[in-house]
């Protein structure tokens, strides 16, 4: 019995430390993966930009097409934007909600990203807060958003946060908006985590990053 009883130990040991290397892998090796794989998208749509591909359009899923900023999270904080919110998508970086505006139209700019593993790109959302800004890079201008809520917390069926106009769906919008979304708490994805902005600028890339960007 005690034979028995040491080889079940043993055994729920051995579990343990499997359980513990998969976490491992999941939160700190997927996301190295990722965060190379982030700065490669990056690099890629700037040479694409560079060598005059530009100008907004129809982006098949899982091509990347801009570039977000945000000052609060850091002056190195930039992440690819992909079109499409799949989760082999989200994987790589930032993923912009089909059907929802492009970058500076008029309705609201809706994107995702995971909190945790592969990037983790809104691992720190929740430190944004009202007044802070949201950069959005594409191949021919800066488009910024002013944040204008706190942090709030909805469950994943709340879909009318992506409205055109957020948590008023069916209402005609008049704004260039823009709503973030992430997993809330970590390590689930039984919530999520939203903030909303408004466009308070619009420049030409060429004149360079906007006051934003530079404070």
């Amino acid at each position: 019995m005690r034979a028995v009883i040491r080889g079940f130990g043993e055994l729920l040991i051995t579990l343990g430390v499997i359980i513990l290397l998969f976490c491992g892998y999941q939160v700190f090796w997927t996301s190295l993966q990722a965060k190379s794989a982030m700065n490669r998208e990056n690099s890629q749509l700037r040479e694409q930009w560079e060598g005059g591909a530009g100008g907004l359009k129809a982006f098949s899923p899982g091509q990347g097409f801009a570039i977000i900023h945000i000052p609060r999270l850091g002056a190195d904080y930039e992440k690819p934007i992909l079109e499409g919110t799949s989760l082999d998508i989200l994987d790589k970086g930032v993923g912009h909600y089909e059907e929802t505006a492009m970058p500076g139209e008029v309705g609201n700019f809706s994107l995702a990203g995971h909190r945790l593993t592969h990037g983790e790109p809104f691992r720190h959302l929740d430190k944004l807060r009202k007044g802070d800004y949201v950069v959005i890079e594409t191949a021919d201008f800066w488009y910024t958003y002013r944040i204008t809520t706190n942090p709030y917390i909805v469950l994943p069926s709340d879909t009318e946060v992506i409205a055109p106009v957020p948590n008023r769906p069916g209402k005609k919008p008049t704004k260039a908006m823009i709503t973030l979304t992430t997993c809330h708490p970590w390590y689930s994805s039984e919530k999520r985590m939203i903030l909303h902005g408004v466009l308070v600028s619009k420049l030409k890339r060429s004149d360079g990053p906007p006051p934003a960007l530079q404070s």
